[in-house]
């Protein structure tokens, strides 16, 4: 009976013994031991952070049975792994390795003889003796110890290699040097040259839009902003604003929102952002769903084409090419728009004298007074102003009449009273 009682008592104490070291295991706490080598020409550990945090280590350091210490000063990233190198301080015949934080121990691992001590809590080691061809590992990082015959220093033991370099500096934490703030570089400052108009499309199809190809003859790529595309200078429509990248010997091209260009004929012009111009071409006459470009790179003829949008042009399909404009033929074309903007003003100055000839004049009505022959006299006169010049010519002696006997009348008057 009392075999049985310390039977018992003996298997219990195995039993807890044993299923506290797996509650130990599976509770982990924030940084663990998770591999090392003690017997393979160099000692390393390495610790592993199972949380979500990321962890600073300055108040971490590990110890062996001898009393060896090793710090740390970086910051362990969530889910991160970093090995230290520490030479000459695990026994190959067994050691004892803690993990501590500040004056507490949170993990430990015995291995070997244990180097005369073991783990709190535990009754043997974790370990037997280490070859010199093996390593200690934790099953599936932070699990059961085992030995190993590879290692992943550095990284996860599951050996998908998740985890290195997870251990930085605190300043690249805390105080992240900023990053250099890239000065905003206004293309509108870059006077670029050797751009070139190399087609046009002036008469689009039904439902498409005008667009202009250019031609980048730099040995770089250049980036247009707030440069312009206009037709003949000081006409109707106003350049169109552009943004736009080339590369190097490349062509790129730019669909105007409107029309800008004649049919009948026009000048296609490319200005920077001073509005100097940089390429211009002119042409007489268009085709619908054909473009006018070079006939070569970078020459002068220009012809009718079939469209060839951001890439070398087509071949001519008109004998008669156009070329490209001139400043004396831009300046001809500009006063003939001003002799016909003169034609049509003087045209304009035509009709308002017209219409003044039918304007007449009304003469307000005269009011005549009797208080004096001079008044008689500027109202004879004034009657004598409004006399119809159409009027029959015997009123003129009828008139005469009644004046003589006015004055006969007054006279006689004159004789009875006096």
């Amino acid at each position: 009976m009392n075999y049985l009682i310390v039977a018992f008592v003996t298997a219990s104490f195995v039993f807890s013994t044993y299923f506290s070291s797996q509650i130990f295991a599976q509770t982990l706490p924030d940084i663990v031991i998770n591999e090392f080598s003690s017997n393979n020409g160099t000692d390393w550990v390495e610790l592993y952070n199972p949380t979500d945090d990321m962890i600073d280590l300055s108040s971490y350091f590990l110890t062996d049975g001898a009393s060896h210490k090793k710090t740390f000063t970086c910051i362990l990233l969530p889910q991160g792994f970093i090995s230290v190198d520490w030479d000459s301080s695990l026994n190959n015949n067994g050691d004892i390795i803690k993990l501590n934080k500040d004056n507490d121990v949170i993990d430990c691992v015995a291995y070997g003889d244990g180097d005369g001590n073991l783990c709190t809590g535990q009754i043997t080691v974790d370990l037997q003796k280490l070859s010199p061809e093996d390593f200690a590992s934790r099953e599936n990082d932070g699990g059961i110890w085992k030995i190993v015959m590879s290692s992943t220093k550095g990284t996860s033991n599951v050996g998908d290699g998740k985890g290195e370099n997870s251990c930085v500096v605190p300043t690249e934490i805390l105080t992240p040097t900023p990053a250099p703030i890239a000065t905003p570089t206004t293309e509108p400052s870059q006077n670029f040259d050797n751009l070139y108009i190399s087609e046009v499309m002036v008469a689009p199809n039904t439902g498409e839009k005008e667009w202009v190809e250019l031609y980048n003859d730099n040995d770089f790529s250049v980036t247009l902003s707030d440069w312009y595309i206009d037709d003949i200078a000081d006409s109707g429509s106003l350049p169109k604003e552009i943004s736009i990248t080339i590369g190097s010997k490349m062509y790129a091209f730019v669909e105007l929102s409107s029309s800008v260009f004649n049919n009948s004929g026009d000048s296609v012009r490319l200005l920077d952002f001073e509005e100097n111009i940089k390429s211009v071409f002119s042409y007489d006459h268009s085709e619908k769903g054909k473009t006018w470009g070079w006939s070569e790179l970078k020459n002068d003829i220009f012809c009718l084409q079939l469209p060839s949008q951001n890439t070398q042009n087509n071949a001519c399909t008109q004998e008669q090419p156009s070329t490209k404009s001139t400043q004396t033929s831009s300046e001809a074309t500009v006063g003939s728009l001003k002799t016909t903007a003169s034609a049509r003003s003087s045209k304009s100055s035509t009709s308002n004298s017209s219409l003044k000839s039918y304007a007449i004049a009304v003469t307000p009505p005269t009011i005549f007074k009797e208080d004096t022959v001079e008044s008689e006299q500027s109202v004879l006169s004034a009657t004598t102003s409004q006399i119809d010049p159409h009027a029959s010519p015997g009123y003129l002696p009828l008139l005469a009449a009644s004046y003589s006997l006015l004055s006969i009348g007054s006279l006689v008057t004159k004789m009875i009273y006096s």
